[in-house]
This record gives structure tokens, C-alpha cells and sequence, in this order.
């Protein structure tokens, strides 16, 4: 008999710098570009956005509005409801 455990975690216990939601969209900005295995500066490109620009939404420093999250989850093929 094959039996499953499943644990439920609660993101703020995994990971408790990352409770303000700036902080955990940048992250998921970040990990869903390395998942790519993209630069800042190509994905920079196919958003049609500055590098620079990018960064500051990896770290927090910039919103990401729907119409940009719709960009980048769609070149990231990602749900981009995870980015707002």
C-alpha cells in the first residue's frame, strides 16, 4: 500500500523575509526569469522595457502593473497573477 504525505506550508513560515508582497512578487519576478535561464537584459528586451528598469521589479523598488505582468508572465509562461 503506497501512502502519500502531503505537508502544507505556509510561504511566510518557508520563507520570513519575504513577508511584505513587494518583496515575494520580486522574488517570483526573479526565480520565473531564472527558470527561463534568461538574462535581466533579455528579458529586458523582449518586454521592450530597460534592464534597469527589470532590476527594480526584481527587487521591489517598481511595480508591476497588469499590462507589464501580462508581458512578462507571457514570454515567461507563467500565470501572471503571481506578478500583481
Amino acid at each position: 500500500m503506497l501512502c502519500l504525505f502531503y505537508m502544507s506550508l505556509v510561504i511566510d513560515e518557508v520563507f520570513p523575509e519575504l513577508k511584505d508582497k513587494n518583496e515575494r512578487v520580486a522574488a517570483a519576478l526573479r526565480g520565473a526569469r531564472y527558470k527561463a535561464e534568461m538574462t535581466q537584459a533579455q528579458l529586458a528586451q523582449k518586454i521592450n522595457s530597460a534592464q534597469g528598469d527589470l532590476s527594480k521589479m526584481e527587487h521591489g523598488k517598481r511595480p508591476i502593473g497588469k499590462n507589464m505582468a501580462q508581458r512578462i508572465a507571457s514570454i515567461l509562461k507563467v500565470d501572471y497573477r503571481i506578478f500583481i
